[in-house]
């Protein structure tokens, strides 16, 4: 008996790949989280259920040493009786690489040690902090920019925060005091960034070097318990300005050091399952081969059917080095045994979950109604996805369209809406973070299916549409617009590339921005520009127009008729008009 008995697999099959082709054009699937455990759980275990969460995703955290999808990780802890102790197990998309599970025995060895009072705090510490760097150095170092990071446009962080300096310094002077404390630990970060960069030039930078970038890090975005966002309250937020990948990867960069505090701290506390701690690392089982690549079973499924297979105590959660895709959000959620963290809301179509023979009845029987609330699910987001051309852009009467240049345009798509709720703003910002190759994410829209747990969201959100950038709209050819048009102006800028979306904010509008390049060496990455039309702009007039109430509908292509043209149009949202311009790197 099959785990997939009663499942059309070949319609499960195409639905999954027409979802995952909808996430290539940057929709998103999304659901809340689901906690399950009771406040009675917490009586039964030395570890509370917020203390096995943080361990869970600090291990996961560590457990994950690359940029590539095949090495996200996940981890679970439990506590065990006869005799008391703790078991971390870990998994991995592509299995837990020999170098990985070495270092995490020897971290966990010394964090033995250290609860049973044979290592001091300051050596643990050390000791700590060395295996953790050995195992992470080239994605500290691409987290700094100071080396190329697989499959990411590099950006070097020490060039990033003299301009977050510079906007720290023109903060109002009620706020000085903070912010001067902000700004000196700014200049330690920048300094120990230029230490270590100087070192990976000439040689390897030593342990201890990078160690302090990981200490002023944390000093950084902890100063007075606040974030650099609620530190710099000004119009244009340092996120804009600087990017929010470097905000996001500054965050990393402390949770490194952060982490490395926790558990030595808890492993003191809780020395009786410190003591005598268990790896246990999950082989990978070889998942079969698809139409063009091999079928993926992800690490926190891994995990949760090797417990299936367990007859002792099962963890409250499991935890991922990155938010779940969709699929497994919806299989943990229709398992019902585990706390269920938000999902990034996308889908792939190389999801899948082993049919193992050595199942058991009741575990064959558990697998395949989780499966079937999958096949549900997937059905049910079948129905609430349409497709849509993407709106017309207006055209004035004196310019003409010139013929596209085969396989050379480059386009670019905006969305915008006015004063984005906090969370959801933070859930778009989480998404491109961790999927910085996502064409756009439209603010406003938010499918999302009905969770058992929340009542709100029993509502289906039916405006979302499918833009088909094959059937792109053209921009007329505006490079003729004046040079000068944005003299005298105060002017937004970002970079926005086919790696890193762009955003901007002024006035209670959010405009986000994506290029996609379409295979183009050139036009790979540009600088945005942004301004409110003025008396000033006179060369303006000539320019194409585009509505903000226009965008809410639906995402528009702006195709470009000539590769090497910058570009520039007019964006319409109420009674203000602002205008766009795109240079080319």
């Amino acid at each position: 008996m099959s785990v997939w008995d009663g499942i059309d697999t070949q319609v499960f099959r195409s639905r999954v790949a027409n979802l995952d082709q909808l996430c290539r054009n940057g929709h998103r699937f999304q659901g809340c989280a689901i906690n399950r455990h009771s406040a009675e759980a917490d009586l039964t275990t030395p570890l509370s259920g917020a203390q096995e969460l943080r361990l869970a995703d600090d291990f996961a955290f560590l457990a994950c040493t690359t940029t590539e999808p095949e090495g996200v990780s996940a981890a679970a802890v439990q506590c065990l009786e006869q005799p008391s102790r703790l078991q971390i197990t870990l998994a991995a998309n592509s299995g837990i690489p020999n170098t990985t599970e070495k270092a995490f025995r020897t971290l966990l060895n010394d964090l033995s040690k250290r609860a049973s009072g044979n290592l001091s705090r300051e050596e643990t510490f050390a000791r700590c902090q060395r295996t953790i760097i050995a195992i992470h150095r080239d994605r500290i170092l691409g987290r700094l920019g100071l080396v190329k990071a697989t499959g990411r446009r590099r950006v070097v962080i020490s060039e990033k925060l003299t301009l977050l300096i510079r906007i720290a310094e023109e903060q109002p002077k009620p706020a000085i005091e903070t912010v001067d404390n902000l700004i000196g630990l700014l200049r330690q970060f920048k300094q120990a960034i230029r230490s270590v960069q100087s070192a990976v030039a000439h040689s390897d930078p030593e342990h201890g070097a990078i160690g302090t970038i990981l200490e002023a890090a944390l000093q950084v975005v902890s100063v007075h318990g606040s974030s650099i966002e609620q530190l710099c309250s000004i119009e244009i937020q340092p996120s804009t300005c600087i990017g929010t990948r470097v905000i996001r990867e500054l965050r990393a960069l402390a949770l490194y050091r952060r982490i490395l505090i926790d558990l030595i701290k808890i492993a003191r506390q809780q020395r009786e399952l410190f003591v005598s701690i268990e790896l246990n690392v999950l082989l990978l089982r070889p998942a079969p081969l698809g139409q063009h690549s091999r079928k993926t079973v992800h690490a926190e499924l891994q995990i949760l059917v090797h417990f299936e297979l367990q007859p002792q105590r099962r963890p409250r959660v499991i935890r991922a080095s990155k938010k779940p895709c969709f699929l497994c959000y919806s299989f943990m959620r229709a398992h019902g045994a585990y706390d269920v963290p938000q999902t990034h809301g996308e889908v792939y179509k190389n999801w899948m979950i082993l049919d193992n023979i050595n199942y058991t009845l009741e575990v064959r029987k558990n697998i395949r109604s989780a499966l079937q609330g999958v096949a549900a699910d997937v059905a049910a987001l079948t129905c609430e996805t349409t497709i849509a051309r993407p709106n017309r852009i207006y055209q004035h009467t004196n310019q003409t369209v010139s013929k596209i240049l085969v396989g050379g345009a480059t386009s670019l798509s905006a969305s915008t809406i006015s004063t984005p709720p906090a969370s959801l703003e933070n859930e778009i910002m989480d998404s491109i973070e961790e999927h910085p190759s996502a064409i756009v994410i439209p603010p406003g829209v938010r499918p999302i299916l009905p969770a058992e747990t929340d009542d709100e969201n029993d509502q289906h959100d039916r405006s979302c549409k499918l833009i088909d950038s094959k059937r792109a709209n053209i921009l007329p050819d505006v490079s003729c617009a004046s040079p000068q048009i944005f003299h005298d102006q105060k002017v937004l800028e970002c970079d926005v590339s086919a790696q890193e979306p762009g955003h901007l904010h002024v006035q209670g509008m959010d405009l986000f921005l994506e290029l996609d390049s379409n295979g183009s060496s050139y036009g790979a990455s540009a600088k945005v520009k942004l301004c409110i039309e003025t008396e000033k702009c006179s060369s303006s007039q000539d320019l194409a127009k585009v509505d903000t109430q226009d965008l809410l509908a639906g995402d528009s292509i702006i195709a470009g008729t000539s590769e090497r043209k910058d570009l520039r149009f007019l964006l319409g949202n109420g009674g203000c008009t602002y205008i766009v311009e795109i240079v080319w790197s």
